[in-house]
């Protein structure tokens, strides 16, 4: 016991060691009993010598002898004969020549070997998906179920100098623009790559990875007159907040949309003030959810992209009361991710007016025109003051 008077700690694990040993001494004491050689308890202090040194030795653990002649020994990997090789191989080669059958067969007879062709490759690329955690079809599949346009990622990887030129319908758009005296804002949207490094290879990135020279030719296109809005430091921030892209889609989210209308808007309230409106148009507003597998994952599997990976949501607010107007000083010009969710063929739109046009009219609090790239008609240019033409950062400096 402490000084305290409680117990000490290990008091009982003493106590345990006593009553062993006299549990040991009495069996020992029986033992030699049964054989009659037991002696009386009050024999000779050298007798409880001889027992203890016995109980020693039976409680002694026995030593197991070394061998030497035992050497560790590493079981070489099993290599591959000739023959298991060759069996291998000849799998391996009617895999593929069984789709390449089904495509030659669809190729010439429409109908039911064309179905049968397409039921194979949407095994073949589950197979790979699921199982090999491959991509296919130029689509490359990163972590956490993400999906990536290769060239993206070719661009990303392609060695570019700081002047090599931006993309020549940019520049020869900028120069039918500055012939005309039209100032052109270019609003240059960064890729999934630059903002989703983590989703092709693991890490812990603290900037966004941009492709080679990419401020560089920015500023070199700055010098010749255009207005270049770049969105990649401001949707980095985003990202941390709100999902810029989505996972297996080529386009933006809604959120992503409206912090570039924003943006946008602000820029150009600095810089042209006197071409937007200052009164708020009357709207009603419609929240409306929209649902889709995304474009990337049908390059992977055209026939039933929803059963591969799921469907994503998109939550959109249709706008109504705001028209566009021909007559408008301003012209937006841009591709798919301008249109997005205003067009019914693409796969997140459909006619909700709940795009990046909608946001814009409403708060520039002016009715605006519109132009699709990257064709646009350059009869549209007449009368008009500004240009904003939204554009992916690959098809401005490719």
């Amino acid at each position: 016991a402490g000084v305290d008077g409680s117990a000490h700690p290990h008091a009982h694990r003493g106590c345990r060691g006593v009553f062993s040993r006299a549990a040991l001494r009495l069996v020992f004491d029986l033992l030699a009993a049964v054989e009659g050689l037991v002696v009386p308890r009050r024999a000779s202090a050298r007798h409880h010598h001889a027992v203890d040194a016995n109980l020693a030795d039976v409680m002694k653990p026995t030593a197991q002898p070394i061998d030497t002649s035992k050497r560790t020994e590493v079981i070489p990997e099993r290599t591959l004969t000739a023959p298991e090789a060759s069996h291998i191989t000849r799998i391996f080669l009617v895999l593929l020549l069984v789709p390449m059958l089904f495509e030659i067969s669809a190729w010439l007879t429409p109908g039911k070997t064309n179905l049968l062709a397409v039921w194979t490759r949407t095994g073949l690329q589950r197979v790979l998906t699921w199982s090999l955690r491959e991509g296919g079809n130029g689509t490359h599949l990163g972590n956490e179920g993400w999906l990536f346009d290769q060239r993206e990622l070719e661009r990303m990887l392609a060695h570019r100098t700081a002047d090599a030129p931006a993309s020549e319908a940019v520049t020869a758009f900028a120069a039918e623009l500055k012939k005309r005296g039209i100032p052109l804002v270019l609003v240059a949207v960064p890729s999934r790559a630059t903002l989703y490094p983590e989703k092709i290879r693991e890490g812990r990135y603290w900037d966004p990875i941009r492709a080679t020279g990419e401020k560089a030719r920015l500023d070199a296109l700055r010098k010749t007159g255009v207005d270049v809005l770049d969105l990649t430091e401001p949707f980095w921030k985003l990202r941390d907040r709100k999902q810029v892209y989505f996972r297996r889609d080529s386009h933006w989210t809604p959120e992503a949309m409206k912090q570039a209308a924003l943006l946008t808007e602000k820029h150009l309230r600095e810089k042209f003030p006197a071409l937007l409106g200052t009164e708020t148009p009357l709207i009603t507003a419609t929240i409306l959810t929209h649902l889709d597998a995304g474009d990337l994952t049908r390059k992977l599997d055209p026939r039933s992209p929803d059963k591969l990976f799921g469907l994503e949501q998109a939550e959109v607010v249709s706008i109504g009361g705001i028209e566009l107007d021909p007559q408008s000083p301003i012209l937006l010009v841009g591709g798919d991710l301008m249109w997005i969710y205003d067009d019914d063929t693409q796969h997140f739109g459909g006619d909700s007016s709940a795009g990046f046009v909608s946001q814009m009219a409403l708060l520039a609090q002016k009715p605006l025109d519109v132009e699709v790239w990257p064709n646009p008609n350059l009869a549209k240019l007449d009368g008009k003051k500004l240009v904003v033409l939204v554009s992916p950062m690959a098809e401005v400096l490719p």
